[in-house]
């Protein structure tokens, strides 16, 4: 059995910038992943809603009002669930020929 060392400027020269591409690829999925991880969370406080619909925190309690969004409490705590959101956004997503 032959056992060859080779060292980075070795494999380098063999493989040239489709392992810089790959290793790039690569290192962009794994960052991808942790920021996404990071954004697992289910239950928006208020504030958080309306950032993520891009609408004032008082439209955010006229939706509640009108029952038109979803939302629990936890003591003094009002949360809203993505999934309650998406379902808001999906109910009111027209296409251009819709009237």
């Amino acid at each position: 059995m032959l056992l060859v060392q080779m060292t980075e400027d070795n494999i380098r020269s063999i493989f040239g910038d489709e392992l810089d591409k790959k290793l790039k690829m690569i290192l962009a999925e794994l960052k991808n992943d942790s920021s996404n991880k990071s954004d697992e969370r289910k239950a928006l406080t208020l504030d958080e809603a309306a950032k993520y619909l891009r609408v004032s925190k008082p439209t955010i309690h006229r939706l509640m009002n009108d029952s038109e969004i979803s939302y629990f409490k936890i003591r003094r705590r009002t949360y809203i669930t993505k999934e309650s959101l998406d379902k808001y956004i999906t109910s009111n997503t027209f296409s251009h020929n819709e009237g």
